[in-house]
């Protein structure tokens, strides 16, 4: 098959996330298969407009608002040299229904919904809500590929036909235990990008609460994010005298990230929403459990290991208090360890999961 993947980044986005890796599996593997695939997005400061990238073909051309329109121009040029186009929706999809006639896969890790009210200026936030509704109309009839059960119920709730939904989950590379030793103190990590819906202000507060307990206690952050977000954590950081407990690393290597999750004793995801929750796949191969709120795409991973590392409530109170609940017990923290740990070696591997997409690839293209 010829497939075209319509994304608005790519992993080697400097502002990639979770989603952009997994795209960029499926990609992978795809190829592997012996597919030819063919990804288009932004461009980014360094970024080649053109190039091969693990045997696919990736295409980058406008930022993260005019990719759409530098998409919809390729695709009008070039619908006829593809079997099946994969819309990729991160908000908006790229409305590939109004531009060609070929079979169209939508594949969404999150639906934005609450996302737009976190994220964007109330004006720009209603715009996109009402984009939304609109385009859950569209692509009603369209087949969706999605991350997590959880996902699944939101697209239902937004109006797509059961029927029309498959879950894929993404997995992760089988990397090895690093063997690292966790620190001889309490410690804690945030991995992933640093922005509003992330909800990191709420782990800086959390620490605030459990330092009285656990004056030796300490966070590590690791990623980038928007200056403003990242100013606000900084800001909190000096307001709460946490500059010895918390560390903000930046951007990280891979090693780097395995290291952290293997040291740390428990690795923190207070997101107010996701897709799927990659980290708390990485973090169990690194026999660190991970805490989360009770939200779309993060508990049902958490909840694999224990269903008490879900925080009750969206609050610094009750996540300092789920955390602590780990941290009292040494010989429940060890025990929910290993089953992260095992749990994460019964994961499927990516040629697994990308045979599935395969497969729904095929009866998409059958459809049309």
């Amino acid at each position: 098959m010829r497939v075209l993947i319509l994304n608005w980044k790519d992993a080697a986005h400097p502002k990639s996330g979770g989603a952009e890796y997994a795209t960029e599996q499926f990609a992978r593997y795809l190829t592997k298969l012996g597919h030819h695939v063919t990804v288009f997005t932004s461009r980014f400061p360094g970024g080649k407009q053109s190039q091969q990238r693990l045997g696919f073909e990736l295409k980058r051309q406008g930022s993260g608002a005019t990719v759409y329109f530098y998409a919809a121009k390729f695709l009008l040029k070039n619908a006829s040299s593809f079997d099946v186009i994969i819309d990729e929706i991160h908000g908006i999809p790229f409305f590939t229904l109004l531009l060609t006639r070929k079979p169209v896969l939508a594949y969404i890790h999150e639906v934005a919904d609450i996302i737009w009210l976190q994220e964007f200026h109330p004006f720009i936030a209603t715009l996109g809500l009402i984009i939304e509704r609109f385009y859950f109309l569209l692509y009603r009839n369209v087949p969706f590929l999605t991350d997590s059960r959880s996902s699944q119920k939101d697209l239902q709730q937004h109006g797509i036909p059961n029927k029309n939904i498959q879950v894929i989950r993404p997995t992760i590379e089988k990397t090895p235990w690093t063997k690292v030793a966790k620190t001889i103190y309490p410690s804690l990590c945030y991995i992933g990008r640093l922005t509003q819906t992330k909800q990191l202000h709420l782990l800086i507060h959390a620490v605030h609460i459990l330092r009285q307990r656990y004056p030796s206690l300490q966070l590590f952050i690791s990623g980038t994010g928007s200056k403003q977000y990242t100013q606000r954590i900084t800001d909190l950081i000096w307001k709460y005298h946490l500059v010895d407990q918390v560390i903000v690393l930046g951007k990280i290597t891979e090693l780097q990230k395995q290291i952290i999750l293997s040291r740390s004793w428990l690795h923190v995801q207070p997101s107010i929403k996701e897709g799927f929750g990659l980290t708390v796949l990485e973090a169990a191969a690194q026999k660190t459990p991970s805490i989360c709120f009770n939200v779309l795409g993060l508990a049902e991973n958490v909840g694999k290991t224990s269903k008490t590392l879900i925080a009750k409530e969206q609050t610094p109170q009750s996540l300092a208090a789920t955390i602590e609940k780990i941290l009292n017990n040494d010989r429940r923290r060890k025990q929910l360890s290993q089953k992260a740990y095992h749990w994460s070696k019964t994961l499927p591997t990516w040629r697994q999961q990308t045979k599935k997409l395969e497969q729904l690839l095929y009866r998409v293209k059958k459809r049309q």
